[in-house]
C-alpha cells in the first residue's frame, strides 16, 4: 500500500447472517474526493464502519493515513458523518458545541458557530425538531470543527496487565502440578510460599463475569478490589448486551476513567461509612446506559457548564472525562455529569448495534 494514500483497503471481507462483504479493494489518494457508490445493502456502510474500527473485518487489510491497524491516535484525526446523524435528539447545537469543546482539545468553536450561522441552524433548538437535512448539516459542521486526539494509554496499560494474568492462568496446570508434588511430600511451608508467589499478581482478580468482555470485566473487578482496600463501599449492577459493536478499548476508556474519578473522590470523604461508589449498566432497546455515582467531599467546579479539573496538574475531571466523552461520541453517545447534595453522578449513553457471531 502506498504512503501517498489517505486510505487503502485490500481484500476486506465481513460476513453477517444473510449478508457477505467479499474482497473489497480500493484506495483514496491524499487530496482527492472519492465517492463510494453502490445499491442499498451492497456494503458501503459496513466498509466505512470497518475503516473507523466500529466493525471488525473477518479478513483483509486497512491502511488509514499511512498506518495499518490504525488505533485511536489515527482514527481520531478522521471525522465520520453517518447518514442518520451523529447526535441524540434531546440536545441543541449549542450543547453539542459545549460537549465537543470539552472532548476535543483543538475544537474550533469559532468555525463551528460560523458554520451554524451559515447553514441556518438555530443554536437553541433541540435536534429532534430538526429535519433530516438539518441534522446532516449539523453533523458536517461538527466534523469540520473537530480536531480530536484520543489516547490509548489507559486501555493499553490495562491490556498489558491483563495479558500477564492471562498467561498466569494458562500456566495454571503447571503450578497445580508443582503444588501437588510439594503437598505429597508434606512440604507445607514450601507449598504456602509457592501459593504466596502465585497470589501476588492476581490478588485483586475475581471470577465475576459482568459484561462478557474480558478487559472490561477485569477492570470492574480490579476497581472493586481497589475500593475494598480503600474502605469504600462498592456496588455493581450490570445488564450488558452480548455480541455488539461496542469495542473493549472504548468500554475501558469510559469505565476506567469514570470509576477512577469516583474512587478518588469517595476516598476523600472523611467518614468511612459514607464512602461509596455505585456502578449501574442497563440496556434500553439499542441504547446502553452507564451510570457511576459516588460520595464526594469537595464540591465539583463548573465553568460555562463544563466540569473543571480539581487537580493541580490537571486530571480528575479533565482529560479523564474528555477521554470518556471521545469514546462515547463514537457511538453517537454523550457523557452527562451532575451532583445533588454530596453525591456526584456521571451518566454515559451509547447507541449500539448487534453483530452476528456466525462465520
Amino acid at each position: 500500500m502506498s504512503g501517498q494514500n489517505a486510505l487503502a483497503v485490500t481484500g476486506l471481507c465481513k460476513k453477517f447472517k444473510g449478508f457477505s462483504l467479499q474482497d473489497v479493494t480500493f484506495s483514496v489518494p491524499r487530496g482527492t474526493i472519492v465517492g463510494l457508490v453502490g445499491e442499498n445493502g451492497a456494503g458501503k456502510s459496513t466498509t466505512l464502519r470497518a475503516v473507523m474500527g466500529l466493525t471488525r473485518p473477518d479478513t483483509g487489510k486497512i491502511e488509514l493515513l499511512g498506518r495499518e491497524d490504525a488505533g485511536f491516535e489515527v482514527r481520531s484525526r478522521v471525522a465520520m458523518v453517518c447518514d442518520s446523524g451523529n447526535f441524540p435528539g434531546r440536545y441543541t447545537p449549542r450543547q453539542i458545541g459545549r460537549l465537543m469543546r470539552s472532548t476535543y482539545p483543538q475544537w474550533d468553536g469559532g468555525l463551528y458557530r460560523g458554520l451554524l450561522q451559515k447553514l441556518g441552524l438555530p443554536e437553541g433548538k433541540k435536534l429532534r425538531q430538526f429535519s433530516r437535512g438539518m441534522q446532516m448539516k449539523l453533523a458536517i459542521a461538527a466534523a469540520f470543527a473537530q480536531q480530536a486526539e484520543l489516547l490509548e494509554r489507559d486501555y493499553t496499560a490495562l491490556s498489558r496487565t491483563y495479558a500477564v494474568h492471562a498467561k498466569l492462568f494458562h500456566d495454571l496446570h503447571n503450578h497445580l502440578g508443582a503444588l501437588r508434588q510439594l503437598l505429597t511430600r508434606q512440604k507445607w511451608t514450601e507449598a504456602m510460599d509457592y501459593l504466596d508467589q502465585l497470589q501476588a499478581p492476581i490478588q485483586n482478580m475475581t471470577d465475576t463475569v459482568w459484561t462478557g468482555d474480558d478487559a472490561a470485566d477485569y477492570l470492574i473487578n480490579r476497581k472493586a478490589a481497589e475500593a475494598k482496600a480503600a474502605g469504600i463501599r462498592y456496588q455493581a449492577n450490570v445488564e450488558f448486551p452480548r455480541h455488539t459493536n461496542l469495542q473493549s478499548a472504548d468500554l475501558c476508556a469510559i469505565l476506567g476513567n469514570l470509576l477512577d474519578n469516583a474512587l478518588e473522590a469517595a476516598g476523600q470523604v472523611a467518614q468511612p461509612d459514607q464512602r461509596f461508589v455505585q456502578l449501574t449498566i442497563r440496556r434500553i432497546h439499542q441504547m446502553l446506559v452507564i451510570k457511576v455515582e459516588n460520595r464526594f467531599a469537595t464540591r465539583p467546579i463548573e465553568a460555562e457548564g463544563v466540569l473543571q479539573t480539581t487537580k493541580e496538574a490537571g486530571g480528575l475531571h479533565g482529560w479523564g472525562l474528555k477521554s470518556a466523552q471521545a469514546a462515547a461520541a463514537k457511538y453517537d453517545g454523550m457523557v452527562q455529569t451532575s451532583f445533588t447534595g454530596q453525591v456526584f453522578r456521571a451518566v454515559v449513553t451509547l447507541s449500539y448495534q448487534g453483530v452476528s457471531t456466525e462465520g
